[in-house]
């Protein structure tokens, strides 16, 4: 009896700490996000699941990112824009400081919008998501950038559908 007891404190001990391991993680490691809409379509699709690493602080062009929008809304989009660039949108095309950026990831030719223009605020970014003409963005807010510190998480893989499990 006494080890029966023994064996079933030490089961929930483990179970316990693995737990508090996994509470951790998603606490201050990893964040899981949906994705509810086609706006990140080729590389996200509604119904996927990512996951996204906390920790990550360096944020570079082409990154995807998990942000808090607002109280009750992450959004998942990618930067085009760091502090201090210029972003122009001109007949359908993304240019960064003057030069066109080169796109592979983007769903399909962006419907013509022309003469928009962003200057990056510092502590802010510019974001946009790959299915430009589906998606409600930086070029649509009353405050077209995202601040640093409302950034949860920079995504690294898409862990379902577990047949497109990809390092993004």
């Amino acid at each position: 009896m006494r080890m029966m007891i023994l064996r079933l404190l030490k089961e929930a001990a483990i179970l316990l700490a693995f737990m508090a391991f996994t509470f951790l993680m998603t606490k201050y490691v990893f964040v899981n996000a949906y994705i509810p809409s086609e706006s990140m379509e080729p590389c996200l699709s509604a119904g996927d699941f990512v996951i996204g690493n906390r920790s990550v602080r360096e944020i570079d062009y082409g990154d995807i990112i998990i942000f808090q929008y607002d109280k009750a809304n992450c959004f998942i989009k990618r930067v085009i824009g760091l502090p201090g660039d210029i972003i122009g949108i001109n007949q359908g095309k993304v240019y960064r400081n003057g030069s066109e950026i080169k796109e592979e990831y983007i769903k399909e030719a962006m419907k013509s919008e022309e003469g928009k223009m962003f200057f990056v605020p510092e502590g802010k970014y510019f974001v946009m998501g790959d299915n430009r003409n589906h998606s409600f963005d930086s070029r649509y807010w009353d405050d077209p950038y995202v601040k640093k510190e409302k950034i949860v998480a920079k995504a690294f893989i898409r862990i379902w559908p577990i047949r497109k499990i990809k390092i993004l």
